[in-house]
């Protein structure tokens, strides 16, 4: 590419691309960006799965119905509990989940033998399966841990931390597993990693499968105390509450939030099935994605039209949706915010690029319309072959003014006249090229297609000799000689584009039109005219413009005699 040829062009290359991916991962670091990031994954993952039964898990809720059946305040909740273990017990379950919090502190002087009955239920049930229950960790780090008897009872892997990981927008995605306390004594485990019973180390965090997200049977307290121990064969049971007003979350499986235990239940059964997706670290989820998002976009919009940064634009971003769509169907979750914000901070860097193109190719001496045009990506400046009208003014005996002037005035004089002379330009859709000492090149039909470039360039002229009038008469006030220029206009093919060397673009005009249109200014000394045109111009102007032919006349660098025609 034309980029890596260029030093400079590299440079301007390496920055916006920094520039760019660090936009984006600044933004993917902000809850905004971490929410839209978990947004594309929810409403991404269905597509690509459906529902499925699941095969360990079950759930039976404690409904608020319950607690004002029993008239049980929630601490003495014990009681009813060991009703629906002695349930489940001879149906030989798996395990069983208790997520809730067991009492801290003996219950007998609440309840005669309270302790003692839900003690001697969970230490048969110990014996039979295996059994978990939970304690929460608290913000501030501090653990509430079950009463000491419990934990005696169910052994350091008999409890575990029921928190669950909301992101940053409050949906459960994924579950941490491991969580090491600012004591740092010893590492704690998820109520749902130690319930799921799976060998080995547990992981820091885990994401269930949401493509084929997990129907997780459920029960009332009712039902559950009525179902056949058979129901309740080699199963994980989980027994947690069904409380509108606590413990309730959202996860991209769910409609709308639902029981903490359903979460844990999610978790469990992907831990079991080895349902999972594989969420890497941030430089292969994040940061890969938008370096190379970043730099395709970059690629494919050096050249900065309008339409090519949106056309790619749009592209890249369908692209970056593409790439996490395939890798979600491998498993991988991949986060496409820094990837994107880089897109959108990569084309407007190239719009603004562009921009200043624009502006330092062009200058202030192009209209507004032609601006446009040339933002708008319409028009080519990497070179083509147009028909276009040239003019050339040049001033008459301007250099002896230059020596009997102070030079702060003679810039001063230039610089009106010039103005004066741009804006009749512009007026009639023209550009002016460049400015060669007294001398203006301008044209008409370039690089906005101009079916009138003719007449334009003409009227232009008529227009440039009004203004000067005017130019003459403050320069006579202020005690100055008037000036007098000679303008020439050709109409022919030339080449247009941006032209030069790599550290200055200028856009002009290349071939033979450009030089007779020179030579044709000229003539105006040889005539005493002020406004000289070509016949090829003549053939296609206003015929409400007087003109007279003069003598066909010979010019350097031409066999034949050009005819040309004095603008009265």
């Amino acid at each position: 590419m034309r980029f890596f040829r260029e030093k400079s062009s590299f440079y301007r290359f390496m920055i916006l691309m920094t520039l760019a991916v660090a936009a984006g991962l600044a933004f993917s670091s902000t809850k905004t960006g971490k929410s839209i990031d978990g947004l594309i994954l929810d409403r991404m993952a269905p597509l690509l799965g459906s529902p499925r039964k699941a095969q360990k898990a079950m759930v039976i809720l404690i409904g608020e119905a319950d607690y004002e059946a029993a008239q049980t305040p929630l601490a003495l909740w014990g009681i009813h509990l060991a009703d629906l273990l002695n349930r489940i017990e001879p149906g030989r379950p798996e395990a069983v989940g208790l997520d809730l919090i067991l009492p801290q502190f003996p219950l007998n002087s609440f309840t005669e033998n309270h302790d003692k009955g839900l003690l001697k239920t969970l230490n048969k049930l110990s014996k039979k399966c295996r059994l978990v229950s939970g304690y929460a960790v608290e913000p501030g780090g501090e653990i509430k841990e079950p009463f000491i008897l419990y934990q005696k009872l169910l052994g350091p892997k008999g409890y575990g931390f029921l928190n669950v990981t909301p992101d940053a927008d409050g949906v459960c995605r994924r579950q941490a597993l491991t969580y090491l306390p600012d004591s740092g004594d010893r590492s704690l485990y998820a109520f749902s990693w130690l319930l799921s019973g799976v060998s080995g180390q547990a992981p820091p965090e885990t994401m269930p499968d949401w493509r084929n997200p997990d129907l997780i049977p459920t029960l009332t307290f009712q039902q559950a105390l009525k179902a056949d121990p058979a129901e309740f064969r080699d199963k994980i049971v989980i027994i947690g509450f069904d409380f509108e007003f606590e413990d309730r979350h959202f996860t991209p499986a769910s409609q709308r939030n639902e029981p903490g235990a359903i979460t844990q239940a999610r978790v469990v059964e992907s831990l079991k099935r080895g349902s999972l997706l594989s969420a890497p670290p941030w430089p292969v989820s994040l940061l890969s994605p938008a370096l190379l998002m970043v730099f395709l976009t970059l690629l494919l919009t050096e050249r900065a039209t309008l339409f090519r940064v949106i056309f790619w634009g749009t592209g890249m971003l369908f692209l970056s949706g593409a790439v996490m769509i395939i890798c979600l169907v491998k498993g991988i979750v991949i986060r496409p915010s820094a990837a994107m914000t880089g897109i959108v901070a990569v084309c407007s860097g190239r719009l603004i690029q562009g921009y200043m193109a624009v502006k330092n190719t062009f200058g202030r001496y192009v209209s507004r319309e032609v601006r446009d045009e040339i933002l708008s990506g319409r028009i080519p400046l990497d070179g083509e072959m147009k028909e276009v009208t040239v003019l050339f003014a040049d001033l008459r005996d301007f250099t002896p003014m230059v020596a009997s002037t102070p030079p702060k005035d003679v810039v001063n004089i230039i610089n009106r006249y010039f103005e004066e002379m741009a804006e009749a330009i512009r007026q009639h859709k023209g550009l002016v090229l460049q400015y060669i000492g007294d001398e203006i090149e301008a044209v008409f039909g370039a690089p906005v297609p101009a079916p009138d470039h003719r007449r334009l360039a003409v009227r232009a002229a008529i227009s440039m000799r009004s203004r000067l009038r005017v130019v003459n008469q403050r320069l006579v006030q202020a005690g100055y000689k008037p000036l007098r220029h000679g303008i020439g206009i050709h109409t022919g093919a030339v080449l247009a584009g941006n032209i030069g060397a790599r550290d200055r673009v200028a856009y002009s005009l290349v071939g033979d039109t450009v030089n007779l249109a020179s030579r044709i200014q000229g003539l105006n000394k040889q005539f005493g005219t002020d406004i000289l045109i070509s016949a090829e111009t003549k053939a296609g102007m206003d015929e409400s413009i007087p003109v007279q032919e003069l003598p066909p006349t010979a010019v350097k660098g031409k066999t034949v005699k050009v005819v040309i025609f004095e603008v009265l």
